[in-house]
């Protein structure tokens, strides 16, 4: 029933499936139940990658807005084209839920710079880093292992972003809890990193993908940068890293790098073998 009191208060009433977001007695005081809300949009259910990545994109914004995030960017990127070291600061929220940021870090040993994963007086919910001029503007291979390790030691820690010298940021975010948390038991860093090169290993998979994928993009005129960001978004989604890169577009939001993988029939010498044809695409697949 519905209006003041109108309803019957006796007896006692148990849900039979679980709530959301939320359950109302009425005007009754004794638990017993009104019809439950089961309606679609659980906030229990897990969210599909492609649903993750739209909410994680809402959120690099809204943290890439804050004043004292600008500012440290602004502080850490003011001399990227000429810089010899990487430099890093993280962030997150203090006791009463404050944004705040740590101390800038500078590295001494090039492109190696220390992260803050946690920080006295702060709940640390990311970290930033930059890459000077001749680096990648997005992501190294090292740093897809930092920003897993960085999460386990702090499961606060959810995204980690990259300030290139070609003027982009990027950020990385979760995307698949399951598959990130076996990332680092699936593609141990000694088998599938090429510490000499900085690369891939090219004996694996993973490495081979990279290569043609890259490759590929800068046949079609992307430049080295971009060529790299979008290969390396290929083989995360490709071989279940469990974490997206996004990029920041001119206008503040952030648009998730998502990669089409086709296999075209191509003669050679006669024989038909397929080719894999990479495509950027607007459509989320991760």
């Amino acid at each position: 029933g519905s209006g003041g009191g109108t309803s019957p208060c006796s007896g006692t009433g148990i849900y039979t499936q679980p709530q959301d977001p939320s359950y109302s007695t009425g005007d009754c005081e004794d638990g017993v139940p009104l019809l439950p809300n089961l309606g679609i949009g659980s906030p229990h259910a897990t969210p599909t990658p492609c649903e993750k990545i739209v909410t994680e994109n809402t959120k690099l914004k809204s943290i890439t807005d804050k004043e004292l995030f600008i500012s440290n960017k602004n502080t850490i990127t003011a001399n990227i084209n000429t810089d010899t070291n990487e430099k890093s600061f993280s962030y997150g929220v203090d006791s009463n839920n404050v944004f705040k940021t740590t101390p800038i870090k500078e590295s001494t040993t090039g492109n190696s710079v220390g992260i803050d994963v946690t920080y006295t007086g702060l709940t640390v919910q990311g970290g930033t880093h930059t890459h000077y001029k001749n680096l990648y503007a997005s992501f190294s291979i090292r740093d897809f292992y930092l920003f897993k390790n960085s999460n386990a030691s702090n499961s606060n820690f959810k995204n980690y972003f990259a300030f290139g010298a070609d003027g982009h940021t990027y950020a990385l975010s979760i995307t698949d809890e399951e598959k990130f948390n076996n990332f680092l038991t699936n593609y141990p860093l000694s088998t599938f990193y090429d510490a000499t090169n900085d690369e891939w290993n090219a004996n694996e998979n993973i490495g081979q993908d990279y290569k043609l994928a890259y490759k590929q993009f800068m046949n079609d005129g992307k430049t080295d940068d971009e060529a790299d960001a979008l290969a390396q978004a290929l083989v995360l989604n490709k071989y279940g890293a469990g974490m997206s890169i996004s990029r920041q577009e001119s206008d503040g939001t952030f648009k998730g790098l998502f990669i089409n993988e086709t296999k075209v029939p191509m003669n050679v010498g006669g024989i038909f073998i397929n080719v894999s044809v990479f495509t950027q695409i607007d459509n989320c697949n991760l």
